[in-house]
């Protein structure tokens, strides 16, 4: 398959995953903002405020001015920030409008339509700002505003930097920008908020889309005359027959798994998901306590079927020592007929199988479970990132008018704001640049499948969608040259990814971690571990340990800082509720 003729495709995948893999690793890192420490002067321990800090409930409006979004100010104002580079981040000095950081379609579009400069205190490459940021505040040289990871706003909310801008919001922000906050179901603002003030602005774009699903070799299932399943049971039996008919070869697999617990394809996650088991989310037990998913009873069942499984061969016997993409070259290779995975595994080792194999066709569904209940998947969208805003500076709406004129020139003119028509990233450039509207994968596969479903084209005319739904529909009509998209339709086509999360959102059948606060110090410190000697622990029962060992696991993970930690989250728990 050539590559290229799946980037625009990918384009938007590209994007939300960047968000979703920043904040939903395997190495599920939890817990407060508060490290414990006495609060003097303007500092601030956990989610609470001091005296110092009392959040300023004045109405924001500056004097002489109307809360318009998008209102310019009389007299220009200029902001410092400061940001990340990333490498891909290509400009062209020779063309107006795209030339530099400083000088763009985006800087100018703040300066003539809202009156507001930007100077950039310093710049950083992305895998040297956070060290920058540590220097920048043990300094006091912090800017206006920027957009922060985790550990940054942490840290200026401890310090008492961060300005309360609820009012701010409630007043200035534009109906496209509460919209956007309001379609994630307030995670965003929930990572944000401290007695129930915003302390920052909502950095809006994930959702939990990043769900377990199940695939299977639907050539396989009718080769044999097998049903769908629909229990772990029927599963395993599915697993066994492919293994047995030698559908794959003489080393056809059963069930693909890997060493890491979710790693988007060719992972577990999705099989524990079946039994309720929900690893690296916090959860909510029967007593109103949350506790971590890797650690959840249920856990010890789901490890049982899965020691009786490699057992019997059905999984493979290294999966413990190798990653997802190494394992998943026996999913590339026509060897394996299931495996879990997210939205986007279809474009992952799927499409060398697809590519390869002309018989191969795969199917997507829910997920199946241990009892024959409706499956349940996890899903999680922490924000990578968060909106700083400097307490006390003259003008903090201005950054909720930039963040507004950001939502607003992306509808109306992408392919200026956005990526242009021959491939310069503009998007890049903005105040805000992980920003999105969120579910925008989920809202593409809706207008493709409509146009699809009525033959009207005009919603997606011209867009780079019009290109994603013609080729969507080269797969499904068999077109000379079709096949090379269905990984593409295995995503957004009638019967793909989004169409099944699109039905578990609805349903309310993706459980969202509980925990929406930033990982105190210890957590950041222990949790990865912590979690990396339990999960090798769990391995070990795979291949034949006693499963009895499950419960010491559990007991040396909580013993070795997880009862702290675990303590550090229901504080927080029971201010959230």
């Amino acid at each position: 398959m050539k590559k290229s003729k799946l980037l625009t495709m990918v384009s938007l995948l590209l994007v939300l995953a960047m968000t979703v893999t920043a904040c939903a690793s395997g190495n599920g890192t939890a817990g407060t903002v508060s490290g414990g420490n006495e609060t003097t002067g303007n500092e601030t321990t956990g989610k609470e405020t001091t005296a110092a800090q009392e959040p300023d409930t004045t109405a924001p409006v500056a004097a002489g001015e109307a809360a318009d979004p998008l209102g310019k100010y009389e007299e220009e104002i200029t902001v410092t920030m400061v940001r990340d580079i990333d490498p891909s981040m290509k400009f062209d000095t020779s063309r107006e409008g795209y030339k530099s950081l400083e000088d763009n379609v985006w800087t100018k579009a703040y300066k003539e339509q809202l009156g507001i400069n930007i100077e950039y205190l310093w710049t950083a490459p992305v895998d040297e700002y956070l060290s920058k940021w540590n220097v920048a505040i043990a300094g006091g040289d912090i800017p206006d505003m920027a957009i922060v990871p985790g550990p940054v706003y942490q840290q200026l909310l401890e310090a008492g930097y961060v300005e309360d801008m609820t009012d701010y919001f409630n007043e200035y922000a534009s109906d496209a920008y509460k919209e956007a906050n309001s379609l994630d179901g307030g995670i965003a603002e929930g990572f944000i908020t401290v007695d129930g003030r915003m302390m920052g602005l909502p950095h809006v774009g994930a959702q939990p889309d990043n769900v377990n699903l199940l695939f299977l070799r639907k050539d396989w299932l009718d080769k044999l005359n097998l049903p769908v399943p629909t229990t772990v049971d029927e599963l395993v039996d599915t697993a066994r027959a492919f293994k047995e008919a030698k559908l794959g070869g003489e080393n056809t697999v059963g069930l693909v798994a890997n060493k890491q617990v979710i790693a988007g394809q060719c992972d577990l996650g999705g099989f524990l998901n079946g039994y309720g088991v929900f690893p690296d989310i916090w959860v909510e037990g029967s007593d109103g306590q949350l506790i971590y998913g890797r650690i959840q009873p249920e856990m010890k069942d789901a490890l049982q079927k899965l020691q009786d499984m490699y057992k019997e061969g059905l999984i493979p016997q290294d999966f413990a020592v190798k990653d997802s993409s190494q394992i998943g070259q026996l999913v590339a290779g026509g060897q394996a007929g299931i495996m879990y995975g997210t939205y986007w595994a279809p474009l992952g080792v799927m499409t060398d199988n697809i590519k390869n194999d002309e018989s191969a066709e795969w199917i997507c569904v829910d997920g199946v479970t241990n009892d024959g209940s409706p499956y349940v998947t996890q899903g999680s969208a922490a924000p990578a990132y968060y909106v700083f805003v400097k307490k006390g500076i003259e003008h903090p709406e201005a950054a909720v008018k930039m963040l507004n004129l950001n939502f607003d020139l992306l509808e109306k003119e992408p392919t200026v704001y956005g990526t242009t028509e021959d491939g310069m990233e503009a998007i890049w450039y903005r105040f805000g640049h992980f920003i999105y509207k969120p579910w925008k994968n989920m809202e593409a596969y809706q207008k493709i499948t409509k146009a699809l479903e009525t033959g009207d084209l005009s919603e997606i005319k011209g867009t780079a969608t019009e290109t994603d739904y013609n080729n969507i529909k080269s797969a499904i009509d068999g077109a000379e040259g079709g096949r090379q998209f269905v990984p593409a339709e295995l995503v957004f086509g009638p019967d793909s990814t989004f169409s099944h999360i699109e039905k578990l959102w609805n349903e309310d059948r993706i459980y969202v971690d509980k925990f929406l606060s930033t990982a105190s110090e210890y957590a950041q410190q222990n949790m990865t571990d912590l979690n990396e000697v339990l999960w090798a622990e769990y391995l070990k029962i795979i291949m034949g340990d006693d499963i009895n060992n499950f419960d010491k696991a559990v007991e040396v993970w909580k013993s070795n800082g997880g009862d702290r930690i675990t303590q550090e989250v229901n504080d927080w728990y029971a201010t959230a509720k």
